[in-house]
């Protein structure tokens, strides 16, 4: 008759090296054995939490995506000191309205179109403001 193996047994621990975590292993080991076995051994992690609203990487992609639409535009100091306030508003709307399209890839989610709207606002003010600030910079030449 063959002997089974048996598969109660976890993943072997290298006995040439010291166990790291301190008393952490035994305190885990205490609380929850699969707890301990999950985080010790095979070094799982806890999954992200969801939290509402846009993830803060939705939030860099859109900001990004917009400066690299308005960038593009602009090309560099002298067209955005030459560019009209009024204009120059209207590129960053049409820059963020872009953005959202491009992260989004078209559909914004229902549950999300009230929290894109209001980073849409954010981002219109936070994009002018900067604008501004660079506006008022004096321009840098080139060293060729």
């Amino acid at each position: 008759m063959q002997r089974r193996p048996r598969f109660e047994q976890g993943v072997a621990i290298d006995t040439s090296r010291t166990v790291a975590g301190g008393v952490r292993p035994l305190q885990l080991q205490a609380e929850c054995a699969f707890h301990a076995y999950a985080e010790m051994r095979l070094a799982a992690q806890p999954l992200e939490a969801p939290a509402p609203g846009i993830d803060p990487r939705e939030r860099g992609m859109l900001l990004h995506k917009a400066l690299e639409l308005i960038w593009e535009k602009l090309k560099g100091h002298f067209e955005l000191t030459s560019t009209d306030d009024a204009v120059r508003k209207w590129m960053v709307g049409n820059a963020v309205e872009a953005a959202v399209i491009a992260v989004f890839r078209g559909y914004v989610p229902e549950e999300l179109r009230l929290a894109v709207d209001r980073e849409k606002f954010r981002l219109e003010q936070l994009i002018v403001a900067l604008l501004e600030l660079e506006s008022r910079r004096p321009a840098v030449s080139s060293f060729t």
